[in-house]
């Protein structure tokens, strides 16, 4: 690490908010240079088989119930590189900021780009896909994915997510829930 004086990049995204989430969350986020975390995950996979070709394409996880998991987060400009990989298998995803300070952020895995409002506070983080692009092409509402996710803190003061990501007329893509700690 080499001590980088920017905020990170979901503190950049929230703005003051930042300050008012459990510190397992801000934690989890505070990637200088280079951050990872290990943990347990399950995961339930696409309901369809369109679902799992969809899930293949983008690079999903596929099932299971209970695996390691290892996410390693990457600061790279103004964004961050997120590395996870469950039970041997890897999908990478890059997050940056939409317009700092307003909740509003980027996820892209491989060809789709997600468009997510952040809403924190005291209880947790909550993530809301609020549009989707395949390239530069926009999606319509009616065809852009449908998520839920959560990040809590549990009993223990451990890091975890619940993250679920449907898609209109094909159903659940994947659903991957667990817990993080830091890492080695």
């Amino acid at each position: 690490m080499t001590g980088d004086p920017r905020p990170s990049l979901l503190a950049r995204i929230l703005g003051p908010a930042f300050d008012g989430l459990p510190e397992a969350i801000r934690n989890a986020h505070a990637v200088v240079d280079f951050q990872v975390l290990q943990g347990r995950v399950r995961v339930d996979g696409a309901d369809t088989s369109m679902g799992r070709f969809v899930a293949w394409l983008i690079g999903f996880p596929q099932q299971t119930h209970d695996a390691p998991i290892t996410v390693e987060m990457r600061r790279d400009g103004d964004a961050e590189v997120w590395t996870r990989r469950i039970d041997g298998r890897r999908f990478v995803s890059r997050l940056g900021a939409w317009v700092p300070g307003t909740g509003r952020g980027t996820e892209r895995f491989g060809p789709v780009t997600f468009v997510i409002a952040y809403a924190g506070g005291s209880g947790g983080l909550d993530l809301t896909v609020i549009g989707a692009h395949v390239g530069r092409l926009r999606l319509p509402e009616w065809l852009a994915p449908r998520t839920r996710a959560r990040e809590r803190v549990d009993a223990c003061g451990r890091f975890t997510f619940d993250v679920s990501i449907e898609l209109p007329g094909v159903g659940r893509l994947v659903r991957y829930r667990g817990w993080l700690i830091a890492g080695p």
